[in-house]
């Protein structure tokens, strides 16, 4: 018997949005080292969620899910991932999954296979140790673990990520060009070496990304704080909610879907 296979479009996750911004912003990924990988991610965000919904899928910020590490350089696999996500809505029950709060995620940095393995080994060692000594529950998923391990363990740094959140009603194209313009008149001997390497991506909240080049710092030991982030701040300083570096390293995959709509690398030196 022939299987069905017409179901209506709402039932399925839709992650890739403009498959020419993918190969683009691949084309400006590092090549992996030995040991590395990019870590990939799916979430849900609380934020995008109406109180209803929050209260029934028991939300108060973001469910990530679907995590997986690229150990391979080309954009063939790269791509592959993100299709990958491009599943039947009851793959992942129990997880919100409507496109107007779902946004794909990737480490701009790689991740160290070694650093993960010595921590997961070191939870599963805690584990062990509160399993027999204090009575641990047995609410363990060792896959769990060595993902989140995966996520924290980070490699090769290529790239320092300064997030701009703009203020709801701000015009977010000027606002966004004058934050090129201002990286670019950036005199050399202040910050950029001669070779002024950064990347700006637009998120599909209006929101900004700007990855700066470690290796096009004068020196790596930069204070991007003070340098970079606070004359920012002082800048649209009635303009955004928040100009910080981001930590985690996680932004969204540019040519995928942000909340419906398509994340864009809008500018580049």
């Amino acid at each position: 018997m022939k299987q069905n296979l017409s179901m209506p479009i709402e039932d399925y996750i839709k992650v890739v949005g403009d498959e020419s911004q993918i190969r683009e912003f691949h084309n400006i990924m590092p090549e992996l080292k030995e040991g590395e990988g990019w870590f990939i991610s799916m979430s849900c965000r609380s934020k995008k969620m109406t109180d209803e919904e929050r209260k029934q899928y028991k939300m108060t910020h973001k469910e990530m899910w679907g995590r997986r590490v690229l150990f391979k350089n080309s954009f063939e696999d790269f791509l592959s991932v993100l299709y990958s996500y491009h599943q039947n809505k009851k793959a992942y029950p129990g997880v919100f999954l409507e496109q107007k709060a779902l946004v794909c995620y990737m480490n701009i940095n790689p991740v160290s296979t070694g650093k993960a393995l010595a921590a997961f080994k070191n939870r599963l060692n805690e584990w062990e140790y509160k399993k027999i000594y204090e009575n641990a529950s047995e609410g363990f998923s060792p896959f769990k673990i060595l993902e989140n391990s995966f996520h924290a363990s980070k490699g090769t740094k290529h790239f320092i990520d300064i997030d701009i959140d703009w203020d709801n009603g701000i015009n977010n194209e000027s606002e966004t060009l004058k934050a090129i313009e201002f990286l670019s008149n950036m005199q050399s001997g202040k910050s950029f070496s001669l070779n002024k390497d950064y990347y700006m991506i637009k998120t599909g909240s209006g929101g900004i990304h700007c990855l700066v080049k470690v290796s096009s710092l004068r020196e790596q030991s930069i204070n991007i704080q003070k340098e970079i982030c606070e004359p920012l701040n002082e800048m649209f300083k009635d303009k955004t909610k928040e100009i910080k570096i981001n930590t985690d390293g996680m932004i969204p995959v540019p040519g995928s879907l942000q909340y419906g709509e398509i994340v864009r690398l809008c500018s580049g030196r």
